[in-house]
């Protein structure tokens, strides 16, 4: 197994045996203010009890698996991109000159629908090496920027006729790129980026295929990692809970006792605890989202999150966890 973080996404299928293995080989499984109609009270939170499941997943879920680089190369038309390739199969630092150009030889593969899911197992690797702060690194962006339009384009479920629409296992691999360049280009290409969620709770909710919602439930934890953290910088007044917040609250928690693959539940589960606990870099520092906890409660959430708790599975055991953030803040 492949991780960076905390573990890495799940393996995505492709439609014929070739691209099976392939595409198998390319990822493996994945990382208050009081409310305001109840009294104020001066007895202060109970601190959070230990969190040892939720603990272990402290980074940002990646597809990182390098060991298809090359053959992937070869199925996208090889050229100018063997050498890439190879770069990126032998985990060496790619320059920008070389950046710049996988984008844009990629891009143009992917205009003209060749070999998606190949290039699409590349571009996700592409992502991980984009300096994450550089003047320098600028020269990238218009080609990153050419590719988040086009993934938007084609991951909208209104446009049913897409390469994405049509092949479950591009659309897969398009959300572990899309899961990956979040996690670097946060800062940088929020904007962008920001719009997928809505397209991601769609597939959430409504997928055929398990990797492709176990893919898209992906994108939502990292975007849900980063949304604890920039509510931990919030003032007070500050901390209501956002319509985005709200969205994928609802779409991980709904219905999730009816989930039937573990590893969607699991993560579905993820991102509600990620929404819920403020992080710091310092773990006994975290505190309760006391807003977020109290729509969980509001919406009856909780039953289910409670239901689910056990000592037996992983998510059992983090939902234990759940819990005991939904109690922490209780007084």
């Amino acid at each position: 197994m492949n991780t960076s973080g905390s573990t890495t996404t799940t393996a995505t299928t492709t439609a014929t045996t070739t691209t099976d293995s392939a595409a198998a080989r390319s990822t493996t499984s994945h990382r208050s203010t009081p409310a305001k109609d109840k009294p104020v009270s001066s007895t202060k939170p109970k601190a959070i009890s230990s969190t040892p499941t939720l603990d272990s997943y402290q980074g940002p879920l990646l597809s990182t698996d390098t060991n298809t680089a090359v053959l992937c190369a070869k199925k996208v038309g090889g050229g100018r991109l063997f050498e890439i390739a190879a770069m990126l199969q032998n985990k060496e630092k790619l320059s920008e000159g070389r950046l710049g150009m996988g984008y844009h030889l990629l891009q143009q593969s992917f205009l003209a629908e060749n070999n998606i899911v190949f290039g699409l197992m590349l571009f996700r690797l592409l992502v991980l090496h984009q300096p994450r702060i550089t003047l320098r690194g600028m020269n990238c962006q218009p080609q990153f920027e050419l590719f988040a339009k086009w993934v938007t384009k084609q991951l909208d479920p209104a446009h049913k006729e897409s390469a994405l629409s049509k092949s479950p296992a591009a659309r897969s691999m398009a959300w572990c790129t899309v899961s990956n360049a979040y996690a670097v280009f946060r800062r940088k290409h929020r904007e962008v980026l920001l719009p997928l969620v809505e397209y991601a709770v769609v597939d959430i909710s409504s997928a055929e295929r398990t990797e492709v919602k176990q893919a898209a439930v992906t994108f939502l934890y990292n975007v849900a990692l980063h949304q604890g953290q920039d509510t931990k910088k919030k003032s007070d007044d500050d901390q209501a809970v956002s319509d985005l917040q709200v969205s994928m609250l609802c779409t991980c928690l709904d219905g999730i006792m009816d989930e039937q693959d573990s590893v969607t539940q699991l993560r579905r589960l993820l991102v509600a605890a990620r929404l819920l606990r403020n992080e710091t870099r310092e773990e006994k520092n975290a505190t309760t989202n006391e807003p977020v906890a109290s729509l969980i409660r509001d919406l009856g959430f909780d039953q289910s999150i409670r239901d689910l708790a056990s000592p037996e599975t992983d998510v059992g055991k983090l939902a234990s966890d759940v819990a005991q953030l939904l109690d922490s803040n209780q007084f």
